[in-house]
């Protein structure tokens, strides 16, 4: 017999595996898949099979485990002939977030998001969000930005874009656990960039930038998409630096990285300028290393000046 464990914080709950509870779960997220009627009923069928005779060969599962392999086993049975599994990867992946979401804050995913007002008013005092979205809007604007989530909006994101959303972007408690959905990070930005328009006009922009970012038309850069709405960072994309072949340019480069990186911004260096390896130095022929060390010496200072977590290279 197989148990299933979850993590309820004061204490570990065990349930017994069961082939059918499984095929239900596993069916309710087919139910959420974009494009499903074009998934082979067989395949499906085959992650089913794999996945339960990979958790009945084991004594023990986490529940959160029962996502992994069932992604693991989507993917690895995806081709050109049945390209709209990788829809059902997705659809599994979504599961997850929404499962570890709800779990934190409190509300039924099944029924939707969640209260945005309060979510926002909760990520504030967390230190998660920006005190601005509650000095400058309402409760009762915030109500109204939140009957715009659309959270059938969330399958249009293919599998690799849900993971680069959820490792980069998605706000997280300290236990790195996610607790903002997609929908609630695009309408976040758009509440954030919109909050310095006039109290007449604003919402109707914030419905304007939400519709268009949810329906992916525009795509922000990444510090943008990041920090807007977060207590610290900058908006910018790119800070670009030109470092000449001097000691003082160098270091004064390397003190911009710093200011740059301590904000979160993106940041971009030429050292095209810099003396190539092997070239003399005041005339005199010595072992130099080009742009191998300077390179170096601003990578390790974008990770050591880190107190946001949010340094983007731009390229």
């Amino acid at each position: 017999m197989t148990l299933i464990t979850k993590d309820r914080g004061t204490y570990t709950q065990e349930i017994r595996f069961v082939r059918e509870r499984f095929n239900y779960f596993v069916d309710s997220i087919l139910e959420e898949t974009n494009n499903k009627e074009a998934i082979e009923a067989s395949d499906i069928e085959e992650i089913k099979n794999a996945v339960i005779s990979m958790v009945e060969a084991k004594k023990e599962v986490e529940a959160d485990k029962l996502f992994t392999f069932l992604i693991r086993e989507t993917q690895s049975r995806i081709k050109l002939s049945n390209l709209p599994l990788a829809n059902f990867a997705s659809a599994v992946y979504l599961r997850q977030l929404y499962k570890q979401a709800s779990k934190l804050r409190g509300f039924d995913y099944k029924e939707g998001y969640g209260d945005y007002a309060s979510h926002v008013t909760a990520m504030v005092e967390r230190g998660k969000y920006s005190e601005v979205l509650l000095d400058i809007y309402t409760r009762e604007e915030l109500q109204e930005a939140g009957k715009l989530i659309n959270k059938d909006s969330d399958r249009k994101f293919s599998y690799s874009g849900l993971q680069t959303l959820t490792k980069t972007y998605l706000a997280k408690n300290d236990k790195g656990l996610v607790m903002e959905l997609p929908q609630e990070r695009f309408l976040t930005v758009a509440l954030y960039l919109m909050s310095i328009e006039k109290k007449k006009d604003r919402m109707k922009y914030v419905k304007k930038a939400y519709w268009a970012l949810l329906n992916h038309y525009i795509g922000l850069a990444t510090p943008t998409l990041k920090n807007a709405g977060a207590p610290h960072g900058s908006l910018s994309s790119c800070h670009i630096l030109t470092m000449d072949d001097t000691i003082d340019s160098i270091f004064d480069v390397a003190k911009q990285v710093a200011i740059f990186s301590k904000n979160g911004s993106g940041i971009g260096v030429f050292a095209g300028f810099l003396r190539a390896r092997g070239s003399r130095i005041r005339g005199v022929k010595v072992q130099n290393n080009g742009v191998i060390h300077p390179a170096r010496l601003l990578s390790v200072l974008a990770e050591y000046v880190d107190q946001t977590g949010r340094t983007f290279a731009c390229l």
